[in-house]
């Protein structure tokens, strides 16, 4: 039972980019580095709680240039699967540094639902629609010190012959404070939390609409090798220029329960700003 139930969930996940090893218990972690001395790190594991459900924690961290401090943010995922669907839900907290006077929290809740055919058939499609909500407190706002704001995410999913996958996905945020021509230092809430925005370093701006698309080719029946290239594009409402952002990676299976994943990250922000990225990630199951 438990094993079908993995096998399903692996399924889906992997249609998103994200393969789980076939097994009771797994580890993940990942290291990215980039330009302006950025880097992070992530470690992560998950654990069958029931025939139907995953749970997981994380702890993540990261050190941008504008800050002296590193940032930490603690991940509660959870996964539920039902008969023609997955359902995603993710607690997270930024407890804030000696040097970030800012503190958030939130929730994902994000639902998969197959269109027609099942994972490996020659055809399949399914859709997920996502709501994220966070709330961040700041002292560096002279209009207020709090944050709320809602994230509304459409994605669509085409799987072909089992070996190709074409991934369209969209976001819109709403915020409730006035961040429209406001300027911010100590926000350090990553707005990835909420959305995939096909970023690898932390968004701390505050964006307005994003959209991408993926592509992915599939190595083997079971998807546990895949290549994949996405582009990004994300406008913010704050007097920043729109994200141009193009991502290209692959996943190789080492052994048994065991990947690594390399990803790179090309980002263009405005006429002159361009910045670069790599990403590790290794997996293993127990």
């Amino acid at each position: 039972m438990k094993m079908r139930f993995c096998r399903k969930i692996m399924a889906v996940l992997a249609m998103c980019a994200f393969a789980a090893p076939v097994s009771a218990f797994w580890v993940e972690g990942d290291a990215t580095i980039g330009d302006g001395g950025y880097k992070a790190t992530r470690l992560a594991g998950y654990g069958i709680a029931d025939p139907n459900s995953i749970l997981g924690v994380e702890l993540a961290t990261y050190k941008a240039p504008k800050f002296s401090d590193v940032v930490y943010t603690v991940r509660m995922p959870w996964y539920v699967t039902m008969d023609n669907s997955l359902n995603f839900f993710r607690l997270f907290f930024y407890p804030g540094t000696k040097s970030v006077d800012n503190t958030a929290a939130g929730f994902v809740n994000k639902t998969i639902f197959s269109l027609y055919g099942k994972p490996g058939a020659e055809f399949s499609s399914s859709f997920a629609l996502g709501v994220g909500s966070a709330f961040q407190i700041t002292k560096d706002n002279s209009y207020g010190t709090s944050i709320p704001e809602l994230c509304y995410t459409l994605d669509y999913n085409q799987d072909y012959f089992g070996q190709f996958n074409f991934l369209l996905k969209g976001a819109a945020f709403q915020y409730f404070s006035r961040v429209h021509g406001n300027t911010f230092t100590d926000i350090s809430m990553d707005q990835s939390e909420l959305a995939d925005l096909g970023i690898m370093a932390a968004t701390l701006d505050f964006p307005q609409w994003s959209a991408g698309l993926q592509f992915t080719r599939f190595q083997d029946d079971t998807k546990s090798a895949a290549m994949y290239l996405g582009y990004n594009y994300v406008t913010f409402v704050t007097d920043v220029p729109a994200i141009n952002s193009l991502g290209a990676g692959m996943r190789i299976k080492i052994m048994d329960n065991a990947f690594f994943n390399f990803d790179y990250n090309w980002i263009a922000q405005g006429s002159y700003s361009i910045r670069n990225y790599y990403k590790v990630l290794v997996k293993f199951g127990f």
